[in-house]
């Protein structure tokens, strides 16, 4: 039981530095669109 809760935080962390890493690429595409205009 502890083995499976330990898979299902690593799997949780693995989408949320995934889903960061995304925010991130998206935020500084924007800001590099803005200083084209």
């Amino acid at each position: 039981m502890i083995q499976e809760l330990d898979q299902v935080r690593k799997q949780v962390q693995e989408d949320v530095v995934f889903l960061l890493q995304k925010l991130i690429e998206d935020s500084l595409a924007q800001q590099s669109n803005n200083m084209i205009d």
